[in-house]
This record gives structure tokens, C-alpha cells and sequence, in this order.
């Protein structure tokens, strides 16, 4: 989309004086680049009985176009460099006053939370965002040396009058609080609301789910389209049919998957949840929606079924990858009036895949056309355990125009939500790509967290300092997971090169610098080790993630209670069992409560 086409509501929040009432608001109607049409107006700002302020934009008055708003709120949300305090966004990126200019932006709609923290000498304040949460980002700014915090509401995409208003608390926070308390506060909200509920009491009615909490994740991808998925490959082939789809590469055949499995065995793993990706007609992203025909170039689905029962025999929970959200030209299903309609009418498309181009398939389609079927054939075909449903979890649910099955993207995340729901009662439990908080009712693992630092996006700026657990100390203890797309294959060392690995397209394999870092990254925000970018040619890795997961797994039950710098570069992480673990990232030994926590290692202290 074209940027004078975009559609975007701003709130921007800085220091005045103490006593305004009133804020700046400013619709951007869009325009050339850099010369947006913007419209300003002054709008009350509501004081709230608890304490705090609130900002209100009705359905019926949200513009027909381009939605921006800067409101002014006077010394809540901006600071001066050098100033104490700090800013936070909800996917962690946190920093201090210490920079002249900068920009730190979320991708639009990509909030894993709707929430963000701002500190400074004047106070602490939480901004959540109750009215169009799955419209919103957050960004912080520094323009010669004054920060200002950020709010976006998407609303282009939006019918009118639009099925909500957007409505902006402000809330304020002890002096003395900080990003954990942020946290919490919110986690106790949820908690209490019935939102979600602890791991620990659904762990008790789905043992698959207890199963998934206690065990390292091992993802098999057994092969794609080649042709589609070569990088060097200018043009994509974008229209397939039936009968003119490229040849499939096998990277991992069901003999081989059962190969995998036991040399884990063999090698003292116990306990791993062992997910086949890619199994289904088509390869990975190739074929969907369709389940069957499982592709001979991997073994066939005789060769799957004795795969998937000999996981099982070995004490292995083996469960499967699809996708619910795609719809290729080349499937047997393919009809055109199953495609979510953009405003404009046209089918809702992606970006082009193995499969050609992804066409988004409705949610309520998929309820009411495939999901008892398909979930049936996975079941038949012996996956049982948290079944992964790729993509639902890391995309904004995306509002459907289509005349014959209208969504708008509330309705749609509700369907989201079901989709997850039945995948726990036919399978025991959902798991997904990433963590977006509206997905939270129903999703009981993350494979990520966060993109960061891996985005196109660039999310790493000279703001951000570091990266602190803000989901983490919301969701651990409610929902297991992994911290990033970069932390996925900690345990592979990539310094000897990339034998028998997939490409790094994002520079996961990177990041923090070392495999011994990312390994702490995982157990300081209390993740669950998870491999996939891999063709297991050696499964050591595998045995020492597993040693020492089976140390802290029982963690995965209690809820994150702080996080902080207990001295440079080692970080504790305090558990509501009252445990701590102390990750060292430090080149030097570092002593706790009478024990030494070695360089590059993480400790486990109980009461």
C-alpha cells in the first residue's frame, strides 16, 4: 500500500503542565510522502475515578479516511535526556533518557500486548488501550532530546461507523514501580477478569498440555516446493494448479523423522514433543487447505502413520503443522468465494509462497467448511498434543468484506479464538507462531514471543537499550513459550558453519553474538527450548537443552514475579515458588546468595 493511501490514527502524549484537561488531536487524512493532510482539534480528557485519564473516540466520529491522534498530556508521557526514568513497549524493547533523536516504532497492528510504560521524574503511568486494541501500536520518539510515547490506531481498514470506538486509559503507577510492576498489574487484570487462566489448573484437566510444559519442542520439516522456495530466484511461481504444481524436494523423509526420533531416544531424551511440519499434500505452505494426499516423495502416509505411532511408542508426543488462515489456487478446495474481500472488494492476498500466492482464507469458512474434517484426518492419522496452527497467532485478525460471510476484525479473532479452542478439545491443546495477546483465551504455547531482533522492520534502534521479559512476567505460568524468533535453535552453535542448516534470512543465527548467549536469553525469560532450522544430523544439542529444561520445567507452572540487572550483564529472574534463576552473560564469575553462577552460565536457586 501506497503511503499517501495509509490509514493511521496517532496518539502521542507529552508533558505540558499539571493541570491541563484538554489534549491535541490530530486526524491524518493521508497524503504525498512527508506531507500527510492532517486535521487538529482540541478533546477533553477525561479524569478517571481510580485515578488518571482517559481519552475517547466514539465509532460514530471516527473519520471516514486516515485517523491520526497527538494528544499533549502535560508531564505524564515525555522526559528530557539525562532525566531518570524510563519507556517500555509490549514487546519489550525498554530504555532509558539517553539519546538526542531516535525513532522506536512497533510494526503496525503487530502490539503483543496492549499496553506500554513511561517513567520519568514527574511519574510513572501505564497507557492501555481498551477501545480498538487490534488497531493499535505503540512508538517512542526522541526529538532533540525530548521523548514522547506513542499510541496508533490502524483504522483504515475499518468500516464506518466501525464496530468499536478506541478508548485510551492512562493510568497512573507507584513512584517507585517498574516494567515488572507494569506487567503484573495487567497479568492480575486478565487473571481476574477470566480472561485466561494458569497452566497449572488446565495442566490438571489436559495432560497433553502438561505434556507440552515439560518438554523441549523438536520441529521436523520434511520438505517443499523447490522451485518456489529458491532464493535466488527472481520470479515466483505465482498461479499453480492441480496439475501444474513443481516438484516437491524432500529434505527429511518420514524414514528419516523416525531416525530422528530414536537417536533422541537413544540419547537419554525422555520427554520432547515431536512436531511433523510440512507432512501434508503440497510440502510446507504448498497445497492448503488440503490435508490428503500426503506426498509420496516423503514415504506416504503409510510411512507417516508408522512415524507418528513410533514417536509414540518411544514416550514422545507427536502432533502436526498446518495452516488455517491460506488458500492457494493449486488445492482441490480452491473456491474463490471462501476468500476473505478486501474495503475495495478485491480477494485478500499475501505474499507468494510454495504454494504460489496466499489467498486469505475466511475463519468463518474454515470453521464451518474444514476444521471438523481436517481435525478428524489428524487425529486418524495419530497426532495427539498441542497442535500447531501456523501464522494465526503473529498476523492481526484481518476483518473480511466478502458479501457472503462479512467479519470485521473483532468477529474474526473470535473465530481465531474457536479455531484454537477446538484444536484443545480434539487434540489437548494449541499452540501457534507467536503471541499476540487477543489470542490468549485459547493458546496455550508460543513458538516466539517476538521478532525481535530478526524483523525487516528494523526494530533494533539507538533507543532501545535492551530487552526485558514484559510478556513474560504478563503470560508465564498461563501460556509456554519460547522468547524469539532469534532464540529458536539456541542450542546449535553456527560459529563451525551452516551444514545441514536452512538459510538465515533474518539474522537469528546471530543474535546476542553466540549460541551460549541465546541459551541464556531462553532460561532468563523462562522459555521452553524449542529446534527447528535444523536437519538433525547430530542430536546433541537436543540432550543438552533437554538437561537443562528438565531442571526448570516445573517453573513453567508459576508465575514470573521480577526480572532485573543484578549487576552488568547478569540478569535474575524471580519465580512466584520464590526461585530465582541468574543468568551471567558477563565474561567473569558472579556470586549469589553464597553460590558463583559461571561466565556464560545460568544458575538455579531455590528456597
Amino acid at each position: 500500500m501506497k503511503i499517501h493511501r495509509q490509514i493511521v490514527c496517532w496518539l502521542v502524549v507529552s508533558a505540558v503542565s499539571a493541570t491541563a484537561e484538554t489534549i491535541d488531536v490530530k486526524f491524518n487524512y493521508g497524503g504525498p510522502r512527508g506531507k500527510p493532510k492532517i486535521e487538529s482539534r482540541k478533546v477533553e480528557l477525561k479524569p478517571l475515578e481510580t485515578g488518571g485519564w482517559r481519552y475517547t473516540l466514539p465509532s460514530t466520529e471516527i473519520p471516514e479516511r486516515a485517523l491520526s491522534v497527538e494528544a499533549t498530556v502535560p508531564a505524564l508521557l515525555s522526559a528530557q535526556k539525562g532525566e531518570d526514568g524510563f519507556w517500555v513497549l509490549p514487546d519489550g524493547r525498554y530504555g532509558a533518557f539517553n539519546q538526542e533523536n531516535g525513532v522506536c516504532l512497533e510494526r503496525p497492528r503487530r502490539s503483543i500486548l496492549p499496553f506500554a510504560g513511561f517513567k520519568s521524574p514527574r511519574g510513572c503511568w501505564m497507557v492501555i488501550v481498551r477501545g480498538l486494541r487490534l488497531e493499535c501500536d505503540f512508538g517512542v520518539t526522541a526529538t532533540n532530546g525530548l521523548y514522547r510515547m506513542s499510541v496508533f490506531l490502524r483504522t483504515g481498514e475499518l468500516d464506518r461507523p466501525a464496530y468499536e470506538g478506541g478508548v485510551i486509559d492512562i493510568l497512573p503507577m507507584p513512584t517507585d514501580a517498574t516494567y515488572v510492576d507494569l506487567a503484573k498489574r495487567y497479568r492480575d487484570e486478565q487473571l481476574a477478569a477470566g480472561v485466561v487462566r494458569p497452566l497449572a489448573d488446565r495442566a490438571k484437566e489436559r495432560p497433553e498440555l502438561a505434556y507440552t510444559a515439560e518438554s523441549i519442542f523438536v520441529r521436523v520439516k520434511h520438505g517443499w516446493k523447490a522451485l518456489n522456495t529458491d532464493h535466488e530466484q527472481k520470479a515466483k511461481w505465482e498461479h499453480q494448479t492441480p496439475s501444474n504444481q513443481p516438484p516437491i524436494h524432500c529434505a527429511i523423509s518420514f524414514d528419516r523423522f523416525k531416525d530422528i526420533m530414536r537417536r533422541m531416544k537413544e540419547q537419554g531424551i525422555d520427554k520432547a514433543e515431536v512436531c511433523s511440519v510440512g507432512g501434508t499434500a503440497g510440502g510446507f505452505d504448498g497445497q492448503f487447505p488440503d490435508v490428503l494426499p500426503i506426498p509420496e516423495e516423503f514415504g506416504g502416509e503409510r510411512k507417516l502413520r508408522e512415524a507418528v505411532a513410533y514417536g509414540k511408542s518411544l514416550g514422545y508426543q507427536v502432533v502436526t503443522h498446518f495452516a488455517t488462515t491460506a488458500m492457494f489456487e493449486c488445492s482441490k478446495e480452491w473456491n474463490p468465494d471462501f476468500i476473505c474481500h478486501t474495503k475495495s472488494g478485491e480477494l485478500l492476498k499475501s505474499g507468494i509462497v510454495a504454494g504460489g500466492r496466499t489467498h486469505r482464507l475466511c475463519p468463518r469458512v474454515y470453521l464451518d467448511h474444514f476444521i471438523k474434517r481436517d481435525w478428524a484426518t489428524f487425529r486418524d492419522l495419530g497426532f495427539r498434543g498441542t497442535h500447531h496452527i501456523d501464522v494465526i497467532s503473529c498476523i492481526p485478525p484481518y476483518a473480511c468484506f466478502n458479501p457472503k460471510h462479512p467479519l470485521t476484525r473483532r468477529e474474526s479473532a473470535d473465530c481465531m479464538r474457536e479455531i484454537g479452542r477446538y484444536s484443545q478439545q480434539t487434540f489437548g491443546g494449541f499452540g501457534s507462531e507467536a503471541s499476540f495477546d487477543w489470542m490468549a483465551p485459547s493458546l496455550d504455547f508460543a513458538l516466539y514471543v517476538s521478532w525481535y531482533p530478526g524483523s525487516k522492520n528494523a526494530e533494533a534502534t539507538s533507543l532501545v537499550d535492551r530487552v526485558v521479559p514484559l510478556w513474560q512476567i504478563v503470560y508465564h505460568g498461563i501460556i509456554v513459550s519460547n522468547p524469539f524468533y532469534a532464540t529458536i535453535d539456541a542450542y546449535i552453535d553456527r560459529a563451525a558453519g551452516k551444514k545441514g542448516l536452512s538459510d538465515d534470512p533474518f539474522g537469528r543465527f546471530s543474535y546476542l553474538g553466540s549460541a551460549a548467549n541465546r541459551i541464556l536469553k531462553v532460561h532468563e525469560f523462562g522459555g521452553r527450548p524449542v529446534f527447528y532450522y535444523t536437519l538433525y544430523e547430530d542430536v546433541a544439542p537436543l540432550k543438552r537443552a533437554y538437561d537443562d529444561y528438565r531442571r526448570l520445567s516445573h517453573l513453567q507452572y508459576a508465575f514470573m514475579e521480577d526480572h532485573r540487572e543484578l549487576a552488568r550483564d547478569v540478569f535474575l529472574t524471580r519465580y512466584s515458588t520464590g526461585e530465582e534463576t541468574v543468568a551471567n552473560y558477563s565474561e567473569r564469575p558472579f556470586a549469589w546468595r553464597g553460590r558463583s553462577v559461571a561466565s556464560k552460565q545460568f544458575e538455579l536457586f531455590t528456597k
